[in-house]
């Protein structure tokens, strides 16, 4: 006699495998996912250090990059507010020029000849932080 197809308890040993598998691996993923937000998080602030200073430069205009500790925002002072992903935050930022440091928002200044304020950004997630630091004479950014 030839048979077609599965019997009943063929497939629901298949589904209880795949359920176990799924149920494993769900919390790894959901984890990389936040992992990969953080880091894409950091890239886009990285980038925007190293575009304002660059529009400075060329557009002979100094320029200034806000950021709000507060919302998770920051921005161009010309240009659109951009958010931190959720369960992402900024830490500690420090900024040498800057004159009141109990305030919430903060900024860096980039300078026409390529010079910013010295500052670090601390952007944190639950169990992790990167510290985005901008040296004051060359505007070089280094994450540590």
């Amino acid at each position: 006699m030839k048979r077609d197809g599965f019997t009943m308890l063929e497939l629901v040993i298949v589904l209880i495998i795949v359920g176990l598998a799924v149920s494993l691996t769900a919390p790894r993923l959901a984890r990389d996912a936040r992992k990969i937000r953080f880091k894409k998080d950091i890239g886009r602030i990285f980038s925007t250090i190293r575009y304002a200073r660059s529009k400075a430069v060329f557009s002979g205009r100094k320029q200034s990059l806000v950021f709000d500790q507060a919302s998770g925002e920051y921005w161009l002072d010309d240009g659109k507010k951009m958010k931190l992903h959720e369960g992402n935050w900024f830490g500690d930022i420090r900024i040498v020029r800057f004159k009141s440091e109990e305030s919430k928002i903060k900024k860096i200044d980039f300078d026409t000849n390529g010079s910013a304020s010295e500052s670090s950004i601390t952007v944190a997630m639950e169990g992790d932080e990167a510290v985005i630091a901008v040296s004051r004479f060359d505007s070089r950014v280094v994450v540590r």
